[in-house]
């Protein structure tokens, strides 16, 4: 919903239709997850994690990263620099899949059986369904009352709400040490890796935009095959690399690998099999994605109001996901 809202206001400040298209790429983020994703079970949050444990240091931070993000957007919500706004965009979403994925890990970890884990799949659903389709929803009204910075800073606010609420919860099982300096602590600590991954994602979008203009790449180019192609490469690998994974022994270390081993297993355990359920994962959602990204644009070109939008994203939609949820789980 966050890729959905910015859609929406960049096509309220007129920028071309096809610009926003290529916005609407930064949704991807997430299936690239699996990148970053061991880092969180292989290090810790200094100061969170001491007190809170790994999974709720992760959390707090992701949530600190939300909220900075949204304030920036707020603050540059002109979008007279496009850069600028897909540097807080492109930001954004990672914390928010960074959240996505700690908040998946101890979730399993609290109710780690298959009879636990139906009722708080559906529990979580509802909650994440309801806060984005809030959020959009939401940030459309506020904008159509006052303006676009008013509207992430109170969604930011939102965002930041559940933080205090980590905050009093009480220490891991076997952690010590003082709240308030763990809490100092982590805050010292976020601040560092929030701004690193500041100049990080800078970097890298620095570098990829001069690439792509070197190469003749421009807002008139369709790159779609070429992203395709590229999130297609880690499935082809592992379907050229099938030969020597069913070769491989029960206790391999590839199996255990907290990178690549929950691929490398699924492949050992059933082979080319796996393809098609891949396949058909990687593409099924791919209407409903295309229909978030577009839908606002093209409401706002039909000359729909942000308050007649704000309706239809919000006691609408939440009715139908929360409906839908409950008898999908």
């Amino acid at each position: 919903m966050f890729n959905a809202v910015l859609l929406l206001r960049l096509a309220r400040h007129d920028v071309d239709i096809v610009l926003i298209g290529f916005f609407a790429w930064v949704a991807l983020l997430p299936v690239f997850k699996f990148a970053w994703a061991p880092l969180l079970d292989r290090f810790d949050i200094p100061g969170f994690s001491s007190f809170w444990g790994n999974r709720r240091g992760w959390i707090m931070l992701s949530q600190l990263g939300i909220f900075v993000a949204m304030v920036a957007m707020a603050f540059t919500s002109n979008d007279r620099s496009l850069p600028v706004t897909a540097l807080f965009a492109v930001l954004l979403a990672f914390w928010a899949t960074t959240l996505e994925v700690a908040s998946d890990g101890w979730r399993i970890e609290l109710a780690p059986t298959q009879a636990e884990q139906g009722p708080m799949v559906t529990a979580n659903l509802w909650g994440y369904r309801s806060a984005m389709v809030i959020a959009g929803s939401g940030a459309a009204y506020v904008a159509g009352q006052l303006d676009w910075t008013w509207a992430y800073l109170a969604i930011a606010a939102l965002a930041f709400l559940p933080f205090p609420v980590l905050c009093a919860m009480r220490a891991e099982p076997g952690r010590q040490g003082s709240r308030g300096a763990a809490l100092m602590t982590g805050l010292v600590a976020s601040g560092a890796i929030l701004l690193v991954s500041l100049l990080v994602i800078a970097t890298a979008g620095w570098i990829l935009l001069d690439s792509a203009a070197r190469l003749g790449i421009s807002s008139k180019t369709n790159i779609t095959p070429v992203v395709l192609a590229i999130a297609l490469l880690p499935f082809a690998a592992l379907a050229l690399a099938l030969p020597w994974i069913k070769r491989l022994p029960a206790d391999a270390r590839a199996r255990r690998s907290a990178a690549i081993g929950p691929y490398v297993d699924i492949f050992w355990r059933y082979g080319y099999s796996v393809l098609p359920v891949l396949a058909f994962a990687a593409v099924y959602r791919m209407g409903d994605v295309m229909t978030l990204t577009l839908s606002h644009p093209l409401w706002n070109a039909r000359g729909y109001s942000l308050n007649q939008i704000a309706i239809a994203d919000g006691p609408v939609a939440i009715l139908s996901s929360v409906a839908g949820v409950a008898l999908g789980g």
